[in-house]
């Protein structure tokens, strides 16, 4: 549950003057500006545009006044997660960019914001169409030092993770990246997050697929916008302190793939990885919901690629337990997703020495 906030939710309109916007002629964007930060992938566009779809992709910042808002254009399909000061509340947006109110009548003071979007790529992009306004003093507020890439598939989009069980289907409504296992590891961390997902993706085969047909992992890794072939990411621009690759669960949906193709394909996956980011940790994490001798495919075919490879390590941290209750479509709910990120967390402490 989230705690109530002096806040304007699913609401439009514009504000009274005076109003102040991190826009600035002399920049040659207004998210250039330190004070804004963007956690995740971002295409810029325009003067003062900002254009992203990846799960998790957050706007940060902090000022002193007492409200603010931000345009924001969006299918109409996406969840956001706003942050004011530590209190939470879930926005929707329109299709037509709006002057989206975040809050107001707050006091007088300094805050703290953040916007996140906690639905996938596949409902669609959302575009900050120019930078948020307030009516008073823009501030410069630390990032976070500790920085983690995730790629994988529903599970970590967290798909159906606010579902009341298992016989729920696809729902914007019950999808919370926030509340996945790597967010819950990232703030146990104090870690920005990088957060690479989409529901029903492999990394040699998509769900329903006996053969590659559609663009998967392997590929839509490599895009800002990943629904862009042309919208290519550049590596330099992230350099995370340790990568976790959660793929499998989609390429074993009807057994193991043929003649080791998986296996062959997280491999790739891994040398690619490593080719911008050679000194970081790679973490292959076995799916938690595969079970039986076809978990133990999976889990022998990443052994495989672990032993082979140096700096690249098997992360198990068990399938869904019985008793924490399921997700929509069976899939993990938050227990599980609580658990496995405080293991997560664990882990990485243990493994980087971070505090």
């Amino acid at each position: 549950m989230h705690r109530r906030l002096a806040l304007k939710a699913c609401a439009f309109g514009l504000l009274p003057a005076p109003l102040m916007s991190l826009a600035d002629p002399t920049r040659p964007h207004a998210y250039d500006d330190p004070r804004l930060h963007l956690i995740g992938r971002f295409q810029r566009e325009g003067e003062d545009s900002v254009r992203f779809a990846w799960s998790g992709s957050a706007l940060a910042f902090g000022f002193r006044g007492t409200r603010v808002s931000i345009p924001l254009s969006d299918s109409g399909q996406n969840r956001f997660l706003l942050e004011v000061d530590g209190a939470q509340r879930i926005l929707t947006a329109g299709a037509e960019a709006r002057q989206l109110v975040l809050a107001e009548n707050l006091p007088a003071g300094e805050h703290r914001v953040r916007l996140t979007r906690i639905t996938e790529a596949m409902l669609g992009e959302s575009v900050f169409t120019g930078p948020p306004v307030s009516d008073g003093e823009w501030l410069v507020t630390p990032r976070r030092v500790r920085r983690l890439l995730v790629i994988g598939d529903s599970i970590t989009a967290g798909y159906g993770v606010e579902g009341a069980n298992e016989n729920c289907g696809f729902s914007p409504q019950t999808e919370n990246q926030q509340l996945s296992y790597a967010a819950v590891a990232a703030n146990a961390l104090d870690a920005e997050l990088h957060s690479l997902a989409w529901s029903g993706k492999g990394v040699y085969r998509n769900y329903g697929e006996a053969r590659p047909q559609g663009p998967n992992m392997s590929t839509l890794h490599r895009r800002v916008l990943p629904a862009r072939a042309g919208s290519a990411w550049q590596d330099a621009d992230y350099s995370p302190h340790a990568i976790i690759v959660n793929l499998g669960s989609n390429d074993f949906w009807n057994g193991a793939p043929a003649a080791g193709h998986y296996d062959e394909a997280m491999a790739a996956l891994v040398e690619d990885l490593a080719r911008t980011h050679d000194a970081v940790p790679i973490y292959l994490m076995a799916s938690p919901l595969l079970a039986g001798s076809t978990r133990a495919a999976q889990v022998r075919a990443l052994e495989r690629l672990c032993a082979e490879r140096g700096r690249t390590l098997l992360l198990d941290i068990e399938r869904v337990r019985e008793d924490e209750g399921w997700g929509c479509d069976f899939h993990p709910g938050r227990a599980t997703h609580a658990r496995q990120g405080a293991e997560l967390a664990r882990r990485l402490r243990a493994d980087l020495g971070w505090a």
